[in-house]
């Protein structure tokens, strides 16, 4: 089945300063652009093909082959120190070809990748995933379920998750979607 996805990032997050007890709010929307984050569907039937260049994501959960969607933003502009109050990360459903129902599990990547370079087998054109399909924690931190019905926006919320790469915690890879 084939389902058409396009993406956004909101993240509300907030900062003590220390020259004043109030708390300063600032949310940023992250837009599914080349300024903004690296995107690609990488599809086993099509495992040494890269789909970086795009225009829409690709969920696959055909029996024959799975796909799965790679999603990282450019963070750089929150700044040091923000504690963040609300990550969601929102997908617009396009359409689809089938009317039965999909949950997409979202992952934390764990190793890095290139937009133009990513595919089922390799995580930028050249080395290979250790695990084909992508290296990913098997922690599942949100889902979202998609069916027959298009033109609406999905939601995870992953505030934990952008918290972790702000704080340095861990490495921002970005995300993994899988069915």
């Amino acid at each position: 089945m084939s389902r058409k996805l396009l993406l956004a990032l909101a993240i509300a997050c907030g900062m003590a300063p220390a020259f004043t007890p109030a708390l300063a709010q600032t949310t940023v929307v992250l837009q599914g652009d080349p300024l903004a984050g690296q995107d690609a569907h990488i599809p086993q039937a099509s495992s040494v093909q890269n789909f970086g260049a795009a225009a829409l994501l690709l969920s696959n959960s055909q029996s024959n082959a799975q796909s799965r969607l790679l999603l990282r933003f450019d963070l750089s502009g929150i700044p040091a120190g923000a504690t963040i109050q609300s990550a969601v990360l929102e997908l617009y459903y396009v359409s689809t070809r089938v009317a039965t129902s999909e949950t997409l599990r979202l992952h934390r990547v764990t190793r890095s990748w290139t937009e133009m370079g990513a595919t089922w087998r390799s995580y930028d054109g050249v080395g290979n995933w250790a695990a084909q399909g992508g290296d990913y924690d098997a922690t599942v931190l949100a889902s979202a379920t998609v069916d027959g019905t298009v033109n609406v926006w999905k939601q995870w919320t992953i505030s934990a998750l952008v918290q972790s790469w702000v704080s340095g915690t861990a490495a921002n890879f970005g995300v993994l979607l899988e069915s």
